[in-house]
């Protein structure tokens, strides 16, 4: 796995522009989702190696698409915000949403005692606080081993944990212009704000590139034989890069866990896409992977390969094991609100797609879902499908991606520790 770190030569991009009317205002600064990355380094790799790919022809139903499928295996997990000091780097993620204090301690946790008197659907538990109602603003950021803590339990102090260790927004004031005159609309004036990272703070992601046929393993090699240049962000800034190969990813280690109650912490967002036919399936917050046509929240996941991929290795020769089903349910939820996706794709002169991409609602980094199984044995079994790493030790390799859609941007990556209910809290 190749680890970039990106710092931009100017420091500004990922503007965003409001009409100045009423409360709408410029909100530039925020930290870019994982498409735009993804979409920087798929153009990387198109500027280094030009040539086309032929078509690959589709068919569904009666209609034949062409698809353009160059650089397809490419896949990433960030950005992350990555602090530097001399030759030693810091990386940090998304604060989990049970995280209200200054504290590596779970400030809230599902309420055991109101089961079944709530409006809850599904028998969905309630959320209790440990703590007094405050102002004060939650945690946004960990690092690494504040991440460790948490998954361990630990009682640790936090420090600075919001976005302006990394980045302060900057506000321009425009003016609007007709497109079709390039001329000034009277009346018409915006903000806009762009990030201006400090000087010890950088973008850190993941990625490969596997190819075939190619002078190294990974293409990305080629593209950044040690350091380079990107296009990234809103108005396409400049930023350097540097690469590197790792065997050991910066990414927070779950610990071991024990009992049934199992909860999954989404290190990035996740999209979860709604099911019109068929098994509907009303997607959102609700992870397609979770039964709710019956409302009991079952899960549908099972322990190996699913049938048709276990039918496809059979048939290669290979002896898989009859999966089994994972007997657990989601119990509750504590979820911020949701990120929107969405971009614009350029045509690539074979399909003539082009234009403004769907736009889709996602579940943002640091969601926490909440699961009981029926035995230990289950509840191992679910951690094995939905850690990053699985039951193995924290290497260089990812697992599990549990998201609906994009996954192969990143979306969907998770890790998992136990949880109490509110009763059992030290309070």
């Amino acid at each position: 796995m190749q680890i970039l770190t990106f710092r931009p030569d100017d420091v500004l991009f990922f503007k965003d522009s409001r009409p100045m009317t009423g409360s709408f205002m410029g909100h530039g600064d925020r930290w870019p989702l994982p498409t735009t990355l993804n979409s920087a380094l798929h153009a990387a790799c198109h500027r280094v190696s030009p040539s086309n790919n032929p078509p690959v022809h589709r068919r569904r139903g009666k209609r034949i698409s062409v698809q353009e499928e160059k650089f397809g295996a490419l896949f990433s997990v960030g950005p992350f915000p990555v602090e530097t000091s001399g030759n030693e780097s810091q990386w940090f993620f998304p604060a989990p949403a049970d995280l209200k204090t200054l504290s590596t301690q779970a400030s809230i946790a599902p309420a055991g005692t109101l089961a079944g008197i709530t409006s809850l659907k599904s028998g969905l538990l309630p959320l209790g606080s440990r703590i007094p109602p405050s102002k004060d603003p939650a945690p946004q950021w960990l690092s690494q081993q504040e991440y460790e803590a948490y998954l361990r339990q630990e009682d640790r102090k936090l420090e600075r944990p919001t976005d302006s260790r990394f980045f302060e927004a900057e506000h321009t004031i425009g003016i609007g212009l007709d497109s079709d005159t390039n001329a000034t609309e009277e009346g018409k004036i915006y903000s806009r704000a762009q990030m201006r990272l400090r000087e010890t703070a950088r973008l850190g992601a993941l990625a490969q590139l596997p190819m075939v046929g190619s002078h190294s393993a990974d293409f990305l090699e080629e593209v950044f034989p040690s350091a380079g240049k990107i296009r990234l962000g809103g108005e396409s800034r400049v930023c350097t890069v540097e690469r590197r190969t790792v065997s050991q990813l910066p990414l927070p280690s779950a610990p071991k866990c024990h009992g049934r109650r199992i909860k999954w912490i989404l290190l990035t967002p996740a999209i979860f896409q709604a099911v019109r036919t068929g098994n509907r399936h009303p997607g959102g917050w609700l992870p397609n992977w979770v039964r709710e046509e019956d409302g009991t929240l079952q899960v549908k996941l099972v322990d190996g390969p699913g049938a048709g991929k276990a039918r496809r290795l059979r048939a290669q020769g290979k002896s898989i094991a009859a999966p089994r089903e994972i007997r657990a349910r989601l119990v509750a939820a504590a979820i911020n609100r949701p990120q929107i996706v969405s971009g614009w794709a350029q045509s690539d002169g074979q399909s003539g797609r082009h234009g403004a991409r769907s736009t889709l609602l996602a579940v943002p980094a640091g969601s926490v879902y909440y699961f009981e199984a029926e035995s230990e044995d289950d509840a191992q079994r679910l951690v094995s499908v939905l850690n990053w790493h699985g039951l193995k030790p924290a290497g260089g390799e990812i697992l599990n991606l549990r998201s609906g859609l994009l996954g192969e941007k990143g979306f969907g990556l998770g890790v998992c520790t136990t949880w109490q209910n509110f009763e059992e809290l030290n309070i």
